[in-house]
């Protein structure tokens, strides 16, 4: 697992290393961005931060992958910041969304630097049911038997409810310092008695479409999509989308 750089280095901590994956080419259409299908709220921080660096470099290396059906699987900031800036066109990558052997869904599992205890509370005043944990808890995540499942490498609790509160809070609560693994085992290997994991299960396919077509938005970071293989950088001029 990839785990050489300290818990503040990165948002995002992954178990594979993206240079570890095989390169493959795939066409890239230019589409109508009002045609495009949110499913996942933006991180505002983020997303400004990335309307500043479009504007000053004036091109976009990576485009946002989309279903056939015109939605976004990956690059929700990337749209939001295009449309920010009145582009008519993105550069995206279409990929056939049914096929389980090219796309793969599953949730990042945030990490705060919170003792249990304290995040074990706040989740309580706000209506959930905060247990200890006795057993194995990806099963429970397997089977959705909990809404998640927040500790560290020396104890972990249950939290019974529903989902989006749990991720809610985490959001309202602890935003500012929450980095995100891409699996739980890591997610708790990186945890001390300051520092929390919160993991949960991942929406299917089916759950997602359902959103994305009815207008509604998940939290940011609720999928994880991934492929087993990368994509090449493609430079693509801002100033030819318009």
């Amino acid at each position: 697992m990839e785990q050489g750089r300290d818990f503040e280095d990165r948002v995002e901590i992954r178990s594979v290393h993206h240079a570890d994956k095989p390169l493959i080419d795939f066409p890239i259409s230019l589409v109508d961005i009002e045609k495009l299908h949110l499913h996942e709220m933006v991180i505002e921080k983020e997303y400004e931060g990335l309307v500043d660096q479009l504007s000053k470099d004036g091109h976009l290396r990576t485009p946002i992958l989309i279903t056939q059906d015109h939605i976004i699987l990956d690059g929700h900031h990337r749209f939001s910041a295009l449309k920010r800036l009145g582009v008519k066109k993105i550069p995206a990558i279409v990929l056939d969304y049914d096929d389980d052997n090219l796309v793969k869904v599953d949730t990042w599992h945030p990490i705060v630097r919170k003792p249990v205890d304290e995040i074990v509370e706040e989740l309580q005043k706000r209506g959930l049911t905060v247990e200890p944990l006795e057993g194995d808890y990806q099963s429970m995540l397997d089977r959705r038997e909990v809404a998640a499942v927040v500790g560290n490498k020396k104890k972990k609790f249950k939290v019974l409810g529903e989902r989006e509160q749990v991720f809610t809070a985490v959001r309202e609560l602890w935003l500012d310092g929450i980095r995100y693994a891409d699996i739980p085992e890591l997610a708790f290997s990186i945890t001390s008695e300051e520092i929390t994991a919160i993991a949960s299960w991942p929406y299917t396919k089916e759950e997602i479409k359902q959103v994305a077509k009815s207008d509604q938005v998940f939290l940011p970071k609720t999928t994880r999509h991934f492929m087993d293989f990368q994509f090449p950088d493609y430079r693509v001029e801002i100033k030819d989308l318009y």
